[in-house]
């Protein structure tokens, strides 16, 4: 289980452009979410101050959308 679970409408687009596997947060996802918090297997995208991630990269303006989805698909292909 791969994937990317997505809480930012403005990445819709450029994660379907990127064909990365995509979810929207769901009770599903939760359930998940918490079996693998730890793990290198889900990555969420969610403007969140309490974890910052590379989301805050890409609001710092050091990354680009589509640098961010690019590095978040290269970690999942190796």
């Amino acid at each position: 289980m791969e994937m990317i679970i997505n809480y930012e409408p403005d990445y819709r687009d450029a994660l379907k452009n990127a064909k990365a596997d995509v979810k929207e947060p769901d009770d599903a996802f939760n359930k998940y979410y918490y079996l693998y918090e730890y793990s290198d297997e889900i990555d969420v995208i969610k403007d969140d101050p309490r974890y910052p991630g590379m989301l805050n990269y890409v609001k710092t303006g050091l990354m680009t959308k589509e640098e961010m989805i690019e590095a978040l698909l290269a970690a999942k292909r190796s």
